[in-house]
């Protein structure tokens, strides 16, 4: 990463279009990030666009020989199965994750997932920092993308601007703290297991503005992340019921 030059005129590198975005005394807002990841990507991705070639037949029968096929295709395509039950339970909670909700709506979907029969939830796990020093705001923004790390290289550069969004917005407004989610990642990981990770990142600046050009940092963030990993055992006795209560394709998943 380059130097970011540290004045009076020009603090840091940011977007002025995204500042203007945000609005004047708004806090950076992050927006939530959806992929696939891991070297069964591809394959996954196959499958699920099998089963979509045989949705149709969702709205026959199960005695039909569409939906035989269907479901065949259905409980070979673990991945579907995966983001099918995910949005079924997000739809129990009504939660939406492009649009800003309750953190009762959020636990509420999350405790779904950990207590349905295909899942199986680690303890969630959380990293957190601080630190006060300096006008070095490219150091600060180098150690955040080190503990933010997403998932992918999409997922890292959307911390990256957010990060830098924020502590634009923080020199902008020198004296008032910025705080701001820095992303909300829902992944999926397509391995020799299939597992849902959702990923968490904020971090609240303040800047006092040291005479004559130069800016006093103060940094804290942290992030938290959990993952629920699919249970492929069990997938092809739930997936006949599964698929007659709801059916949401992978590929569509990652496109809210």
């Amino acid at each position: 990463m380059s130097s970011i030059p540290h004045s009076a005129a020009s603090p840091l590198a940011v977007d002025p279009e995204l500042l203007k975005a945000l609005g004047p005394g708004a806090s950076a807002r992050s927006f939530p990030y959806f992929n696939i990841v891991g070297p069964g990507r591809d394959r996954a991705l196959e499958l699920d666009r099998k089963v979509r070639q045989l949705a149709p037949a969702r709205e026959l029968t199960p005695d039909a020989e569409e939906y035989k096929r269907l479901l065949e295709a259905f409980i070979a395509s673990p991945l579907t199965g995966c983001t099918t039950v995910l949005d079924q339970l997000r739809l129990e909670a009504k939660y939406n994750p492009l649009s800003p909700t309750t953190e009762s709506i959020i636990k509420f979907f999350y405790m779904g997932i950990a207590t349905h029969p295909l899942f199986t939830p680690p303890p969630p796990l959380q990293d957190s920092f601080h630190f006060r020093h300096g006008p070095e705001a490219d150091s600060h923004l180098k150690e955040m993308m080190e503990r933010f790390k997403g998932s992918d290289a999409t997922a890292r550069r959307m911390i990256e601007e957010q990060l830098r969004a924020t502590l634009g917005m923080a020199v902008q407004s020198a004296g008032k703290a910025q705080e701001s989610e820095v992303i909300a990642e829902y992944s999926l990981s397509v391995d020799s297991a299939i597992s849902f990770s959702y990923l968490r990142c904020h971090i609240i600046v303040s800047v006092t503005l040291m005479p004559p050009y130069n800016y006093w940092y103060t940094v804290e963030g942290g992030k938290g992340w959990i993952q629920y990993q699919f249970n492929q055992a069990k997938w092809p006795e739930l997936a006949d019921g599964v698929l007659r209560k709801h059916l949401e394709l992978a590929d569509d998943w990652i496109k809210p």
